[in-house]
């Protein structure tokens, strides 16, 4: 959600497993700001954002760590966009893992 001007904050909870053992996975919990690159005047289609926070990874037990990434939404109707993300997710406390993602989804203004 933006609060102020670009600025957003958002929340996730998701899972996190690599493709040829996805039973093997572990589930995140991030809570995330982001910035949004916005036009001075106008509207824009396509909006670039950069994005990081805290991610708390769970399995058998927890582990801290961050997150952060970018990307871009294209905003194909006036509230209803497509958007793309690469996210690094961090894990500081299992031997600082990094889990790396590509993410395609829907935005909503």
């Amino acid at each position: 959600a933006l609060v102020y001007k670009g600025l957003g904050l958002g929340g996730e909870v998701g899972y996190l497993a690599p493709w040829r053992a996805f039973a093997d996975g572990i589930g995140v919990l991030s809570l995330d700001g982001s910035y949004h690159i916005r036009p001075r005047s106008g509207e824009q289609k396509l909006v670039p954002f950069v994005t990081g926070g805290y991610t708390l990874f769970f399995r058998s037990g927890t582990a801290n760590g961050f997150n952060f990434g970018g990307g871009v939404n294209y905003w194909f109707r006036e509230h209803l966009g497509l958007r793309l993300e690469f996210r690094d997710s961090v894990s500081t406390t299992w031997d600082t893992e990094h889990y790396l993602g590509f993410r395609v989804g829907l935005a909503f203004r």
